[in-house]
C-alpha cells in the first residue's frame, strides 16, 4: 500500500468482541498497528456477561459477583439446584470490562480507539481495503466486522431469545445471594415459552430479567409488562427501586455472516459466536480474540470455533422442536437438568459437551416430538433437492 496512514488491522465495533481482540493485540510482543472504531460516543454499563469458569481465569479481576449454585424450575414448583465443583457462575459488568479494556488499550502506544465513529462502508481497491467514515476514510490491510446483526438478519434465526430485565433493590431482604435464578418459573402462557433469569447480588438486590423465546421480535411492550409481572412475584408486595435496565435479543439459531472480502472477518454475534442452542458466547469470544492475535503471528485461527457438525446438528433439532412445542420447552429443559450433573449441565449450556453426555440427554427427552421434528427436517431437504434437480 502506498499510503501512509494504513493500519494493520481496522477493528469495527467496539464492543464486546472488539475490545477483547484489542486488548489481546495489545498482550502478544509486537502489537500490530491497530484501530477500533467505536459509533457511540461513551461507554456506559449497557450489559451483563455471564459464564461458567474457574475463579483463575485472566479477567477474574472483573467478575463483580459469583455464585457457587444455581436453579432451575417450572412454574408449578419443580426447582432443581446445581453445583460444580471448582467452578462458579460468574458476571462481568460491561462497564467494568470496557474500562479495563481501554486502560490496557491507552498503554499500548500500537492500539487505539476511536469514538463516535460510525462506519458507512468497505471497499477494495488497488491498494487494500477503503473504511468509509463521516469525516473521510482509513485504511486497512485486514478489518474486523464485530457490529451487531440487522434486524433482517436476526430474522433468520430460528428462535429469539428477547429479553428485558432491571437492577432492583428492596428494603428488605428477599433474595438468596447465594444462588442464581438460571431458568426459574418455566412455562408457557399463551404467547410462548417464558421463564425468570434472578442474579441475587445481596438479600436485598438483584438483575431480574423476563425472557422469552420468539419466532420474531417480541414487541418491547410485552416484555415490560412481563417484567413488570415477575418482579411482583419475586418481591412479593414490595417496592423496588431501578438501579439499571438493559433490554435486547439474542439469535439462537442464526448461519454466520460472511465477510465481503477475504481480509474482511466477521466476528462476535454476527460471526457465530452464540452457542446456538443456549445464547452463551461471552468465552467463545475470548477464546476467539486470543486465537485471532496469535494469528498474526502465523498461528491460531481468525475465526470462531466452529461447533462439530455433531452439535451443529443436535442444536438444530432441540431449536425446531422447542419452535414446534413452545408449550413443552419448560418439560425440555426441566428434564435435561434433572439428568444432569452440575458440571455437566453448565458444559452443555457452553458448548463443551461430550458425546456420552449428548446419549443421556437424548434418553432424558420424549422421543416422539424429536423424531417428528428430525422426520420434518428430512422431508424439507428432499423437497429442497426435488426442486433443484
Amino acid at each position: 500500500m502506498s499510503r501512509v496512514d494504513v493500519y494493520d488491522v481496522v477493528i469495527i465495533g467496539g464492543g464486546c468482541a472488539g475490545l477483547s481482540l484489542a486488548r489481546e493485540l495489545c498482550r502478544i510482543p509486537t502489537s500490530p498497528k491497530t484501530l477500533v472504531l467505536e459509533s457511540r460516543g461513551n461507554y456506559v454499563n449497557d450489559k451483563t456477561w455471564c459464564f461458567w469458569a474457574s475463579n483463575n481465569h485472566h479477567l477474574y479481576h472483573l467478575v463483580s459477583k459469583e455464585w457457587a449454585k444455581w436453579e432451575i424450575s417450572t412454574v408449578s414448583g419443580d426447582a432443581i439446584t446445581h453445583s460444580a465443583s471448582g467452578r462458579s457462575y460468574q458476571m462481568i459488568r460491561s462497564i467494568d470490562f470496557y474500562n479495563d479494556a481501554l486502560d490496557i488499550i491507552d498503554r499500548e502506544p500500537n492500539v487505539n480507539v476511536r469514538t463516535q465513529a460510525p462506519v458507512f462502508g468497505i471497499r477494495r481497491d488497488a491498494d487494500g481495503l477503503e473504511i468509509s467514515l463521516p469525516d473521510g476514510a482509513v485504511y486497512a490491510r485486514r478489518v474486523v466486522d464485530t457490529r451487531p446483526p440487522t434486524q433482517k438478519k436476526l430474522q433468520s434465526a430460528t428462535l429469539l431469545q428477547c429479553f428485558m430485565g432491571h437492577e432492583v433493590e428492596t428494603e428488605r431482604p428477599v433474595f438468596d445471594p447465594h444462588k442464581a435464578g438460571l431458568m426459574t418459573d418455566m412455562r408457557d402462557d399463551g404467547l410462548g415459552f417464558r421463564f425468570v433469569y434472578v442474579l441475587p447480588l445481596s438479600s436485598q438486590r438483584a438483575l431480574v430479567e423476563t425472557t422469552r423465546f420468539c419466532t420474531t421480535l417480541c414487541p418491547k411492550a410485552q416484555l415490560a409488562k412481563d417484567l413488570e409481572e415477575d418482579t411482583r412475584n419475586l418481591l412479593g408486595g414490595q417496592d423496588g427501586r431501578v438501579i439499571y435496565a438493559e433490554c435486547g435479543a439474542l439469535p439462537m439459531g442464526m448461519p454466520a455472516t460472511e465477510g465481503a472480502d477475504k481480509e474482511v472477518y466477521r466476528a462476535g454475534i454476527s460471526g457465530g459466536a452464540l452457542r446456538a442452542a443456549t445464547g452463551y458466547g461471552f468465552q467463545n469470544i475470548q477464546q476467539w480474540a486470543e486465537r485471532f492475535a496469535y494469528s498474526l503471528s502465523g498461528y491460531g485461527s481468525e475465526t470462531h470455533a466452529s461447533a462439530s457438525k455433531f452439535q451443529s446438528f443436535m442444536d438444530e433439532i432441540f431449536l425446531r422442536t422447542l419452535k414446534r412445542h413452545p408449550d413443552r420447552s419448560a418439560e425440555f429443559f426441566h428434564s435435561i437438568a434433572a439428568t444432569l450433573e452440575g458440571g455437566e449441565f453448565s458444559d452443555f449450556m457452553s458448548g463443551y459437551s461430550r458425546l456420552g453426555v449428548w446419549r443421556r440427554i437424548v434418553q432424558s427427552l420424549p422421543p416422539r416430538p424429536f423424531l417428528n421434528t428430525l422426520l420434518h427436517r428430512q422431508d424439507n431437504i428432499a423437497s429442497q433437492r426435488v426442486v433443484v434437480r
